[in-house]
């Protein structure tokens, strides 16, 4: 198989800027060629058009072989699946989902080719043992030295036996021993089995193994003010809280922001070596669920079972009875997300759904700050809704005007927070999601380069936030109805009014989320496309 660039050559302009002018390359099989040259020279825009990630203003790519095609000239959509089939990739992080295992990773290009998860498994355990990693296939990346996570790379890279190999620094962030091991793995595992290999590099010493070398150079009142309270509008008087109130609301939001600085600081080390992150995943404790439990059966108990006199009292136990139940559920919310996606993860049969279980199994706590306001919203929307049907059956009892205004009120009152709730939870949604994009970009953008389309990177990331939403959905509704139940009995809880409320909330949840992470697609494709 060869690769080559047709006359007059490839050209490739980023506005005034000529970073290819001209270039004529032939990589022959079974020969190695390094790209060398300073930062900025074109040697990644060369690399990128050579493997179909970007296309040439001018110019021919090549790939001949048993199905000779012509690169440039392919679809975006074929270009991803010419890289995913027939090119593999080694990068300088190596960049291995942390989530996944060594085979795991290894496995994951026959996986998104259709072949069956345990044939992908069996075949990455043979190409981590020819390269020396016998054994370590259930590590994940964090438990692996550099040099191992780039040899787990190259395995991922040569696992569906590609035409061709593209390199770039694969051996940077390595020292010189460890260098020498990975760049011998490489040849031996590309060059060795006839197939080209191109290796982008700053290093003399790595271009010196390579056969040959190529040298480049050079964004008035809110609405919600209108709504109406006790028979009038609220206007902006009932919107404000006061300088006292106001202040205390900030000083609450400052304390836990601080509490929450220092909770992430716990993850910092610094060693005589300098400082670090600790990439252990987060663990849940399993007492979550006991704790949550006890409270609330203490909760009904008082609830039920104590003879309470007090008007005050009485109100404040209520508060407690539903406020308990809200905190048991964000409180065992994490320990069941995990438990429900780790069944996901060993029934996952495609790489999609792996990934996106392993995903939120890296931090299941995460997940649910993502995801875990609707927990709340779906709370309310259950007592919104037996509100509605106990308001439903008021009015065929012709209650009086102010009983109704009343009634009204409180159900108005209920809908703006639930208003509230979804809005705070698409956007952390969106921030959450973005900020893991581009704090994986080099991830991402590995990912892309290995094949993937940004539609099957949305998926894994779809499927990662709908499944634990769908989860946290569950999981507050069927305690809501619990809560409930006691209180305004299953007639109520069953009847059309209450139904159609608690189906509007999840609906309008659901549709919400997703619109939040339709938002942030355009920063994917911006981060694939800047490569």
């Amino acid at each position: 198989m060869n690769l080559c660039s047709d006359v007059p050559g490839l050209s490739k302009t980023y506005g005034s800027t000529r970073a290819l002018d001209g270039v004529d390359l032939l990589v022959a099989g079974g020969e190695s060629r390094a790209i060398m040259g300073p930062s900025g020279s074109g040697k990644t825009t060369l690399m990128h058009v050579l493997s179909g990630i970007l296309t040439p203003d001018a110019g021919q790519v090549l790939m001949s072989g048993p199905s000779p095609v012509e690169i440039s000239g392919l679809k975006a959509e074929a270009r991803a699946r010419l890289r995913r089939e027939r090119i593999g990739f080694v990068f300088q992080e190596g960049l291995l989902m942390p989530e996944l295992t060594a085979a795991e990773n290894v496995a994951m290009p026959l996986m998104l080719a259709g072949v069956s998860r345990s044939e992908a498994e069996v075949a990455a355990g043979d190409w981590l043992a020819r390269l020396g990693l016998a054994g370590m296939g259930d590590r994940r990346p964090a438990q692996l030295s550099g040099g191992q996570q780039q040899r787990v790379a190259i395995a991922r890279a040569q696992i569906t036996e590609p035409d061709v190999v593209f390199a770039d620094e694969p051996t940077g962030a390595l020292d010189s021993t460890t260098s020498e091991q990975v760049l011998t793995a490489l040849l031996e595992s590309t060059v060795g089995r006839g197939a080209p290999l191109v290796v982008v590099t700053h290093d003399p010493a790595v271009a010196a193994r390579c056969s040959r070398v190529v040298r480049l150079e050079d964004g008035r009142m809110p609405v919600v003010g209108l709504l109406p309270f006790a028979g009038s509008p609220m206007g902006v008087e009932g919107l404000w809280l006061g300088p006292g109130l106001l202040a205390a609301a900030c000083a609450v939001l400052l304390g836990f922001s601080v509490l929450a600085a220092f909770s992430g600081l716990r993850r910092v080390q610094v060693t005589p070596l300098g400082v670090r992150t600790r990439q252990r995943s987060q663990k849940v404790w399993r007492g979550r669920a006991v704790l949550a439990g006890l409270g609330v059966v203490l909760v009904f108990v008082l609830h039920n079972m104590v003879p309470i006199r007090s008007e005050w009292l009485m109100l404040v136990v209520a508060f407690v009875f539903l406020a308990v139940p809200l905190l048991a559920v964000q409180l065992v919310g994490p320990w069941l997300l995990k438990v429900i996606t780790a069944r996901q993860a060993r029934r996952a049969t495609t790489a999609q759904r792996l990934i996106a279980a392993r995903n939120v199994l890296e931090s299941p706590q995460q997940m649910w700050r993502q995801v875990g306001g609707m927990a709340i919203a779906a709370f309310v929307g259950v007592i919104a809704g037996s509100g509605t049907g106990l308001i439903a059956v008021g009015m065929e009892t012709n209650q009086n005007a102010e009983d109704l205004m009343f009634f009204g009120d409180v159900q108005r009152g209920v809908w703006l927070n639930l208003a509230v709730a979804f809005l705070m939870t698409t956007c952390s949604v969106g921030l959450n999601q973005t900020a893991q994009i581009l704090d994986r970009r080099d991830l991402y953008s590995g990912l892309a380069k290995m094949g993937l389309t940004a539609g099957q990177l949305n998926r894994i990331r779809s499927l990662s936030v709908m499944r634990s939403l769908a989860a946290v959905l569950i999981t507050a509704v069927v305690s809501a109805s619990i809560v409930a139940f006691p209180i305004v009995g299953w007639a109520i809880l069953s009847a059309p009014a209450t139904v159609a409320v608690v189906a509007a909330v999840l609906a309008a949840g659901v549709l919400l989320i997703r619109c939040g992470l339709l938002a942030t697609r355009p920063t994917l494709q911006r981060v694939i496309a800047a490569g």
